[in-house]
């Protein structure tokens, strides 16, 4: 059964004809696999091309990098938090002996 509302089939109805051939041949084979069938020949460079689509797709769409600044409170607040002295940890105490232990 294909699912006419799945977002794999919308991208097939919107590929061009070399897409189109690639996805449909990654699709065929995945349900080979699936039953328990071995792939086609052409599986391997169709589903490398399909994933190189979806690496170029990913980095064009992906924000560009900025080296925002701390907004001022922030970094005042960073800046006190690192001034401050660390908590002093109480004086070990030597385990006492109970009463008598030393008779």
């Amino acid at each position: 059964q294909v699912n006419l509302a799945h977002p794999v089939i919308a991208a097939l109805e919107a590929a061009d004809a070399d897409r189109f051939s690639d996805m449909v041949t990654v699709l065929y084979n995945e349900a080979l696999l699936a039953e328990g069938y071995r792939t086609e020949q052409d599986f391997i460079p169709a589903l490398n091309r399909v994933l190189e689509y979806g690496a170029a797709a990913a980095v064009k769409a992906a924000p560009a990098k900025t080296t925002a600044k701390k907004p001022a409170a922030a970094a005042k607040k960073t800046a006190a938090t690192a001034k401050k002295p660390a908590a002093k940890k109480p004086a070990s105490t030597a385990a006492k002996k109970p009463d008598g232990a030393d008779e």
